[in-house]
């Protein structure tokens, strides 16, 4: 079932840094909260991950040749309480 409309706010934030020639590190972070409607039924979308945190490190050659890139990503479980579903770790 679509629902007839919905709503989603949040905020991001993004820190970059330089850690020396061939060296770069990330940190983001963001909270989201979103709902739909039909009618006059408001419903919490359980599919946004309402905190969310990533974390990552860049090498790059300083020739340019090849790099990579390492990240973790950390995701809260959901309004729970909002929307009546219990979580469970996998």
């Amino acid at each position: 079932m679509n629902p007839s409309r919905g709503e989603i706010a949040g905020a991001e934030a993004t820190v970059d840094g330089v850690l020396g020639k061939a060296f770069t590190a990330r940190a983001v972070a963001s909270h989201a909260r979103g709902h739909s409607e039909n009618g006059e039924v408001k419903t919490p979308l359980t599919s946004i991950d309402p905190v969310k945190a990533t974390a990552g490190r860049t090498y790059r050659d300083p020739n340019g040749r090849f790099g990579g890139h390492l990240s973790a990503i950390h995701s809260a479980c959901g309004f729970a309480g909002r929307s009546g579903v219990t979580c469970s770790a996998t």
